[in-house]
């Protein structure tokens, strides 16, 4: 799991916690103050390049068009030899 998943699963947690745990308003407010810095942190790494170039940003981009292309920079044709009977 890279570390952007980590973090969006970090905040996964902390929202269930928000939902499902007893907590105090002191508690509440941390939480809900964990859940802004995650998002936060995301936002900012969305524009960071990965080690591929593009940034997750432009990455996501790319899947909304719907299209999938794998860019193909040269394309050679061989000659078939033939096979005598």
């Amino acid at each position: 799991m890279d570390s952007a998943e980590q973090l969006v699963e970090g905040k996964a947690n902390l929202v269930r916690m928000l939902e499902f745990v007893q907590l105090t308003e002191d508690e509440k407010f941390l939480v809900t103050e964990g859940i802004e810095l995650h998002q936060a942190l995301i936002e900012k790494l969305m524009d960071v390049s990965t080690p591929a170039g593009p940034t997750p940003r432009e990455l996501d981009a790319q899947r909304q068009g719907g299209v999938k292309m794998i860019p193909i920079k040269s394309v050679r044709h061989t000659r078939r030899k033939q096979h005598e009977p």
